[in-house]
């Protein structure tokens, strides 16, 4: 059995939220935890769906007045007990201090309760001060979980409880240390973050846990449910990081039987769910993540292969849209024959103010078609499309949690969008947009807001319902050179895709971002308006930016995903791939964060599945051979 404090004298740093969320996750592992609320606010007690009791806590057995062990309460969660806590417990200050010994009273209790039961851990969370029932937890532990939250002056505070510990365990309690400092409220997007766990990291080593704790809304609303955040939203990015520290504490606390041989090679200490959930979150990996897209060519046999070898060997990602939860106005549909490699799709869209209609070729090869007509042509057009109400929401997204439940471990589910000017461009088709953007800026920018104000819609219905955290975007790439520069970027992308990002973020959860081009002189803008992935970053002279400048742009903030040309995959050898990605590792993944490596879109070539597979080959094994 090993006695745990949960202690820091600062509140708000996450002290209580953390020691439930790895109780609760220990639990999940069939690990008997035994959570002692030794705070007189009692949020622990509530935390875990115990309602006060007046009359039970720690209190009676501290003064003598009875046994701890008859305070014990079950909770929800399996393997999980309690000993609750009440406002009484703070006049223990007081009664404690008048005896003798009085630092040893809990250590006395509680010793006498570990004689008599079984539990693997006994978690005692502290209250927020330095004062006698903290002192007396920490006499009566043997390690120190102190959480800290990633702001400056988070070293002037561990100084003052490390100094605690320091002395107490000179003055009677020498099996007492500090068992480890977990790093809370990350976000990734920010510099600071990173800066603060570097300065800890600095003074403190591998005491640091490795998993940090990310900001997020889930997080802070489950206590009032009385659920940890692994009950309240098991999908959520707070939970995953919880069940990672579990893991961690578990590696920490219970050293490797002598039979098992060390893990054979770096990519098998983790899954490739936690891996993916590392770079979205931009922490540190075993290995870069490694990911081929799934546009495959539609029924293609020639591709089996790779299929196969990538869902045993790659880091899997699975898209969900959602966008049939849009109750769309109504249209007509016709097909006809165009060529005889081609069908003309056409569609006829009804407005209040008249009909829209745009065409497609659909290759009757399975090739790509071609848009031949698009809805919006003019400023008429455009404002027929805006007398259309707004698409009504409605659905079930039990999908999205099949899919979740179908990847396990093996990856995760993004549910996927255009970002609001890529879904315009859409109706306009580029060429239009980028002429419209000099003679009609004003009805794009409503076409923009009104789209923007949608998809605001659709994530909060999603939010609501606990899809997350993973979102992708796509479209942005309609927005950068040659047709456009810089300041249409800022006023089309940024502009319109920060307040979705934002809503994501204040949410706990993750952007990925995919886009195309030539994209150095916007880079930065990616990075400014938070996306957290971003996919692919070509170089030249498909692009315009090397790994190692994104890297330089990037670190720290936004995870880079990329950037192996999918034409090098049909047209090189798979020598020249393995070198490729060594090179690719090298320029972009020197902290050991934050890259996933990726060709820069789908295979594509119909009939030539066999052909790549060798190369495909190459750069997974590259990635899943690599050392530091």
């Amino acid at each position: 059995m090993e006695i745990i404090a949960f202690a820091n004298q600062k509140g708000g740093v996450g002290k209580t939220t953390t020691a439930v969320s790895l109780a609760a996750c220990l639990a999940d592992k069939g690990v008997k935890v035994l959570l002692v609320d030794f705070d007189p606010q009692s949020n622990a007690t509530s935390a875990v769906g115990v309602g006060r009791q007046p009359g039970h806590s720690a209190y009676p057995a501290l003064i003598g007045e009875g046994k701890l062990k008859d305070e014990i309460r079950n909770t929800p969660i399996k393997n999980l007990d309690l000993i609750p806590s009440e406002l009484n417990l703070a006049g223990a200050e007081v009664d404690i201090a008048r005896s003798d010994n009085y630092l040893h009273c809990f250590k006395n209790v509680l010793s006498e309760l570990a004689a008599e039961t079984d539990y693997e851990y006994i978690f005692i969370d502290c209250p927020p001060s330095l004062g006698i029932l903290t002192s007396n937890a920490l006499m009566a532990a043997g390690g120190v979980v102190i959480p800290v939250q990633c702001e400056y002056l988070a070293l002037e505070g561990l100084s003052m409880i490390t100094d605690l510990i320091k002395m107490l365990a000179a003055g009677g309690n020498a099996r007492l240390k500090l068992d480890g400092i977990i790093m809370t409220m990350f976000d990734g997007r920010t510099n600071l973050s990173s800066e603060v766990v570097a300065e800890v990291r600095k003074h403190f080593g591998d005491l640091v846990y490795k998993t940090h704790i990310p900001r997020s809304v889930r997080i802070s609303e489950a206590p009032s449910y009385g659920q940890p955040i692994t009950a309240y939203d098991t999908h959520s990015t707070g939970a995953a990081a919880y069940r990672a520290l579990a893991v961690e504490f578990i590696k920490r606390h219970r050293p490797p039987a002598a039979a098992k041989s060390p893990l054979p090679n770096a990519h098998a200490t983790l899954s490739s769910r936690e891996r993916l959930r590392r770079c979205y979150f931009y922490e540190e990996l075993d290995r870069p993540g490694v990911y081929v897209r799934t546009g495959f060519p539609e029924n293609d046999p020639t591709y089996d292969g790779l299929k196969n070898y990538l869902a045993e060997h790659g880091d899997l990602k699975t898209g969900w849209s959602p966008g049939f939860l849009e109750k769309q106005p109504p249209t007509e549909t016709a097909t006809g024959a165009h060529s005889p490699e081609f069908d003309r799709h056409t569609v006829r869209l009804q407005t209040p103010q008249g009909p829209l209609q745009s065409a497609r070729l659909v290759s009757r090869a399975g090739q790509p078609g071609l848009q031949e007509e698009f809805f919006i042509k003019t400023r008429e057009d455009a404002e027929k499309y805006l007398s259309l109400p707004q698409p009504g929401i409605e659905g079930e997204v039990g999908s999205f949690f099949e899919a979740v439940k179908h990847s396990g471990e093996r990856g995760i589910v993004e549910a996927g969008f255009f970002n609001p000017a890529g879904f315009v461009a859409e109706l306009t088709g580029s060429e239009q947009f980028a002429v419209m953007t000099v003679s009609d800026r004003d009805v794009l920018h409503a076409l923009c807001e009104r789209r923007m104000q949608a998809t605001l819609r659709i994530i909060k219905f999603l939010i609501e319902r606990k899809v997350g955290p993973y979102f992708a975007f796509a479209g942005e790439e309609y927005v950068v050179p040659p047709l456009h520069g810089p300041e249409d970027f800022k006023d089309f992308i940024v502009r319109y895709d920060k307040p979705i990002i934002d809503l994501i973020h204040e949410a706990g959860g993750r952007v990925h971002i995919h886009c195309h081009g030539r994209i150095k002189n916007v880079f930065r803008h990616f990075v400014e308006m938070g996306a957290d992935v971003l996919h692919p970053f070509e170089a030249p002279p498909m692009g315009d930016i090397t790994a190692a400048e994104a890297k330089e742009m990037a670190r720290g903030r936004m995870c880079l995903e990329g950037n192996i040309q999918i034409a090098a995959m049909y047209e090189k050898s798979p020598d020249e791939i393995r070198a490729e990605t060594a090179a690719l590792i090298k320029d972009a993944f020197g902290d050991r964060k934050g890259l996933i490596v990726c060709p820069t879109a789908s295979p594509y070539i119909r009939g030539a599945g066999q052909k790549c597979l060798g190369q495909f080959k190459a750069m997974v094994e590259a990635v899943r051979s690599w050392r530091a």
